[in-house]
């Protein structure tokens, strides 16, 4: 999708994000299949079926649930710190695959070899700044 119309539905998640984090809870599945855009234009962010209560630098044990492309290395683990910062990786990853239509490559991948494809890259009209957004 172009860059702007994304962007706007990123911006909206991301005021729902901070909203859930405010309350101390993380969603830990942001993707875009758990976007929802509405017949009025309101955007929506489903399930929250992964969701747990945020122990912010503690670590805690916590079920390992996650999409491939979309969830940062802390989610592999049973044993991490996850918090806020969890759901800005997968909010960045969702924009990643709205803007270029490809999954991102898999964060553990990424820590031996960083092999993702700069959006501006793989399509000229995406502008390089979103590049380091992402």
């Amino acid at each position: 999708m172009p860059a702007e119309e994304a962007i706007d539905i990123i911006r909206e998640i991301g005021k729902a994000l901070i909203a859930i984090h405010k309350g101390k809870v993380v969603h830990r599945d942001i993707s875009p299949d758990n976007i929802f855009i509405c017949d009025d234009g309101r955007i929506k962010l489903l399930d929250f079926g992964a969701a747990r209560l945020s122990a912010g630098e503690k670590t805690q044990t916590l079920s390992v649930i996650l999409k491939p492309g979309y969830a940062p290395p802390e989610q592999y683990r049973t044993k991490s710190r996850q918090g806020p910062r969890t759901d800005v990786y997968e909010l960045a990853a969702t924009l990643y695959r709205m803007i270029t239509g490809k999954l991102p490559v898999e964060s553990l991948d990424r820590m031996v070899e960083d092999t993702l494809e700069k959006p501006s890259d793989l399509d000229p009209e995406i502008p390089s700044w979103l590049d380091s957004v992402i």
